[in-house]
């Protein structure tokens, strides 16, 4: 038997976004969301995932917006000039083919991420990525790493295909990353499932 999840990315964004997604738990259909750990409004996302008894809470890895949570040095193939994040699944994935971004460093920093949501007094229920950035190569890898350390039981592998259809047909650049990282992602259930982990079905 399967059984339907209903996940809202980016709590933790702003508190607009913590309304929303918070009022569709309660009268809608949402069951489960995605806390951005380097949000502005992260204060305000956990108060509310503590307001939802019930709501599975799972880590929304970032590497594309905002500011980082580990030591700015010790993750500067991320950042741009201004210390942040700045980068599109697009241009991460050039940077990964040119090595000039190190998966030591992602490791680091999504490592920050997660412990920031658990030291908050959440226990991540899945990880998954913003923009899909978990899906590039090498950075799944990472995330299944991670995933095992904090014994975390299930992650995101994006494989909607009524979603691809859709990003194919309008070809948006927003939806360019997600088109980019389909084939890349087809390789990826086997090694969740030796790994013991959960992922939705597709």
């Amino acid at each position: 038997m399967k059984n339907l999840i209903v996940n809202a990315d980016d709590l933790g964004w702003t508190e607009g976004v913590n309304r929303g997604i918070l009022e569709s738990f309660n009268h809608g259909i949402v069951t489960s969301t995605s806390l951005l750990a380097n949000g502005a409004a992260f204060a305000g996302a956990v108060q509310a995932a503590r307001s939802a008894p019930g709501l599975a809470v799972g880590v929304h890895l970032n590497l594309t917006d905002g500011p980082p949570l580990a030591n700015r040095e010790a993750v500067a193939s991320l950042l741009n000039n201004a210390g942040e994040f700045a980068s599109s699944p697009e241009s991460l994935l050039l940077r990964r083919a040119r090595r000039s971004l190190l998966l030591e460093d992602v490791e680091s920093e999504w490592d920050a991420q997660i412990q920031k949501v658990r030291n908050a007094g959440i226990s991540p229920t899945h990880l998954d990525g913003h923009k899909h950035v978990h899906m590039l190569p090498g950075l799944f890898e990472v995330a299944l790493k991670l995933a095992k350390r904090h014994q975390i039981g299930a992650i995101r592998v994006s494989l909607e295909a009524s979603s691809l259809r859709a990003a194919l047909s309008s070809g948006s650049k927003k939806n360019s990353g997600m088109i980019m990282n389909r084939p890349h992602a087809r390789g990826f259930p086997p090694p969740i499932i030796f790994a013991g982990l959960r992922k939705p079905a597709s």
